[in-house]
């Protein structure tokens, strides 16, 4: 049952993204790598191929069941894109958005440009590069599955003509991939306790760092920076690339000219004018975010605790 779940899983999420089509290998190498272990669970060098097929020869039915709903859910999509479109493989785009191209730039741009570098955009993924050697030896198979994940849709992107996915912070076909990548910030976390005090506190310092750049990206307008880029005569006729390459252009050094702009502030303005309702459910989303954050707090110090009686 579970096997069929992961596969309808994977067959409706192209409905959510057709990109996700690209995930598909790494998932088949995912379930497949138990099959290709030994008896104590340690791969058999030489022979992993012909383990995997062993194994999936008593694990058969699980696999054709979850290949036949992944294969039910791309078939709906493209019926559905040939019913509304009068083609398959047409996603109702039309080619307005995107085209095939060489991934050289989206390469690069997407990994170190200032404004759509991935590890400057989402810190706290950079911060689990601290912790992948860890997650490799604590669950090589989940690791290797995230970091395929990121690998697969980052050279897929790149060698589409919108590889930045428009007006957005950082690259925004590989926020998908950050979930799966933020295993090596779980493994850094685990192992904090046993690293020098220097070193933690160093590291919370980091936390701390990137949860405050995430503050400031998140209470500013992208639209508005971009909208602002389109009027300065240094970006004239070029605002995108602008936007990509130069550093005075990216939304961490842009946004600290634009006021917040945030939907909070304007529940406010309403809860002033006599309508409180949107204030009350942010107040709501915001006590749940507490309860949630004390309850992080306190697995994060029984396992400073932990770690300390370890030692």
């Amino acid at each position: 049952m579970p096997t069929g779940l992961a596969g309808a899983a994977a067959g409706f999420a192209v409905h959510v993204h057709v990109l996700n089509l690209v995930a598909w290998p790494c998932l088949a190498a995912y379930a497949l790598w138990p099959l290709g272990a030994g008896p104590k669970g340690q791969e058999s060098r030489g022979r992993f191929f012909e383990t995997c097929l062993k194994g999936l020869a008593s694990a058969r039915r699980g696999f054709v069941g979850a290949a036949l709903l992944a294969g039910l859910g791309l078939g709906l999509l493209v019926l559905g894109q040939w019913w509304r479109f009068g083609d398959p493989l047409e996603t109702g785009r039309f080619g307005h958005y995107s085209a095939w191209t060489w991934p050289w730039t989206g390469l690069w741009a997407q990994m170190l440009a200032p404004g759509r570098s991935l590890w400057l955009y989402a810190p706290a993924a950079t911060l689990g590069l601290v912790g992948l050697r860890a997650a490799l030896r604590r669950a090589p198979a989940a690791t290797w599955l995230a970091l395929s994940l990121l690998l697969t849709r980052w050279l897929v992107v790149s060698a589409r003509t919108d590889w930045y996915g428009g007006w957005g912070l950082g690259p925004r076909h590989l926020v998908p991939a950050i979930p799966f990548v933020m295993i090596g910030f779980a493994a850094a976390i685990e192992a904090l306790p046993r690293r020098a005090a220097s070193v933690r506190r160093l590291f919370w310092f980091a936390v701390a760092a990137s949860a405050a750049l995430t503050g400031w990206l998140a209470t500013r307008s992208i639209f508005e920076w971009m909208i602002a880029l389109t009027n300065d005569p240094r970006s004239a006729g070029h605002v995108l690339e602008t936007s990509h390459f130069a550093w005075w252009a990216s939304p961490i050094a842009g946004f600290s000219s634009l006021q917040p702009d945030v939907l909070a502030l304007g529940a406010v303005r309403l809860m002033r004018a006599g309508h409180p309702g949107l204030l009350i459910g942010f107040a709501i989303v915001g006590l749940v975010g507490v309860v949630a954050a004390g309850l992080v707090a306190r697995a994060l110090w029984r396992g400073r605790e932990a770690g300390s009686g370890d030692r």
